[in-house]
């Protein structure tokens, strides 16, 4: 991490620390799920069996393994587990560690629509300016980021469980270059139900998303970065710096969820 990353970020969280002082903070709001009673035995199981310590730092393998399978039967290249795959505390996270991994910090410049989607605000806390595509006329910046799937609540009903959900990728290529990085998110898309192509990315893409499309996944937050290690190599510094881990809990309940599920298997 350089000097001037790290003093941007202590400056940004410190900003929202200021914001919301002497305020009250709304809770977050988590839809409740029911649990299988078998994922619990099964939690209950690892846990009693020692697994109550930190895991490897970036996420049980075994999962980071299905997130390349699943990848794979998507439409999508072939990731190392190993080396290109990151397993983080939620979306906001991924995202978060992404955009200082790839030296983003208060002052620079991103291309995108919607001022960020769905995760605007983090943009705004790191100070990082976001322009329109249709705005870029003198330098590109050195950051596109592209949200396949925004999710509002649906007009006309006051239930939060229902969402509408649009698409937005379509034959997109998401290329990019060494001086222009480029984060595509795919939101839950990966792990829904519905048929679901992984984007055409280049060597200079990463990819970030979660694994809310899976029954009873959403309340342990679970989220991921893949992408081409070089970068994901600097990714990772933040994310330990974050959270040092996920939850080995919330993984291990993402596991058991994909092994009943089979989406997995090809």
């Amino acid at each position: 991490m350089s000097d001037y990353a790290a003093s941007s970020t202590k400056r940004a969280l410190a900003r929202r620390t200021s914001e919301l002082s002497g305020t009250s903070v709304p809770p977050i709001e988590i839809r409740a799920e029911p649990l299988d009673a078998e994922l619990l035995e099964d939690l209950r199981n690892h846990l009693l069996a020692g697994e109550t310590h930190y895991t490897t730092r970036p996420g049980v393998l075994e999962l980071r393994q299905q997130l390349t399978q699943r990848i794979v039967i998507a439409g999508g290249p072939q990731y190392d587990a190993e080396r290109e795959t990151i397993i983080t505390a939620g979306e906001g996270e991924a995202l978060f560690a992404t955009l200082l991994g790839l030296g983003l910090s208060e002052g620079a410049r991103a291309s995108a629509d919607d001022e960020g989607g769905r995760h605007s605000k983090l943009f705004a806390i790191l100070g990082i300016q976001v322009v329109q595509p249709a705005d870029v006329k003198m330098a590109p910046p050195p950051l596109q980021y592209s949200e396949l799937a925004t999710e509002k609540a649906a007009a006309g009903t006051t239930d939060a469980d229902e969402v509408l959900r649009k698409t937005m990728g379509g034959d997109t290529s998401y290329q990019a270059d060494e001086k222009t990085k480029c984060i595509v998110n795919v939101g839950s898309l990966a792990f829904g139900d519905s048929t679901f192509g992984w984007p055409a990315v280049g060597p200079h893409t990463l990819v970030i998303g979660n694994f809310d499309g899976l029954a009873g996944i959403s309340s342990f937050r679970l989220g991921y970065v893949v992408g081409p290690e070089d970068l994901v190599k600097k990714i990772m510094p933040w994310k330990q710096a974050f959270s040092i881990c996920t939850a080995a809990p919330s993984q291990r309940a993402a596991i058991w969820t994909l092994d009943q599920k089979g989406c997995c298997r090809q």
